[in-house]
């Protein structure tokens, strides 16, 4: 099966530590299940309005997959409905909230959301079952191995360099420095789920525009360390069944 994934987020022109752990977890998820992704349509050629280059790039594939992630809200995202028109798509990894296009969704041959807040607000304007998968980098290789240190007590971490620590780093500089802390106060969802896999305490969760924190926060509190597992179990699934839809 030829894959194209749809909203690659780990551009150079906004290097960000978490979109390059999703992109490198879809990467070795399709390579473990013999899919061929044979190209990416990045956030960068979505937002230079790149069209022929854009339609060539899924016209190639059997499937084509849309990488939601923290895109999905507020409207601000109407071309991620429009690909589910035109290509055999499935939406996962995603957020969604504040959006006014719903009954669009239908389109997909699969939906799934990151956490429960997204996916029954998909699910209601939809009309679709809408599946709860936790993000994809749950089953990273690298947060699996990743051991915390905790040789320094708290750290802050946010977007831009407005923290201790700025999530606008490579994965490997972001994670060699998050696991020297005990605990974090952080307004980024990767980062929450690194201090969850590593078992850090979270202090403090910085507001953010929507609700994919306290949606996060919420659906591990109810499970525990359970989630982790759990999490893992049901992206492995996801990938298991590529070759359905």
């Amino acid at each position: 099966m030829k894959v194209v994934i749809y909203n690659d987020c780990d551009v150079d022109s906004y290097k960000h530590f978490g979109c390059e752990l999703v992109m490198e977890t879809f990467r070795d998820q399709l390579k473990r299940v013999d899919c061929n992704l044979i190209a990416t349509v990045t956030k960068t050629d979505i937002a230079q309005q790149r069209f022929a280059h854009v339609k060539k790039t899924l016209d190639k594939a059997d499937l084509v997959i849309v990488n939601g992630e923290g895109s999905f809200h507020s409207n601000r995202r109407n071309d991620i409905h429009h690909v589910a028109k035109h290509w055999p798509s499935i939406l996962v990894n995603s957020i969604y909230q504040n959006n006014s296009f719903g009954h669009h969704l239908k389109h997909f041959k699969f939906i799934s959301c990151r956490e429960s807040f997204s996916a029954q607000q998909a699910e209601k304007d939809s009309g679709m079952k809408v599946k709860v998968i936790p993000d994809i980098i749950f089953a990273n290789k690298r947060l699996m191995k990743l051991k915390l240190k905790g040789t320094q007590e708290h750290v802050s971490i946010n977007h831009f360099n407005r923290g201790e620590l700025s999530t606008n780093n490579n994965a490997e500089t972001f994670l060699k420095e998050i696991v020297k802390y005990q605990s974090i106060t952080s307004i980024s969802f990767h980062s929450l789920i690194v201090a969850i896999m590593l078992g850090q305490n979270i202090k403090e969760i910085i507001p953010t525009t929507t609700h994919k924190n306290d949606a996060l926060m919420h659906d591990y509190d109810i499970m525990g360390k359970d989630y982790i597992s759990c999490a893992q179990v049901e992206i492995n699934n996801l990938f298991d069944r590529i070759h359905t839809f």
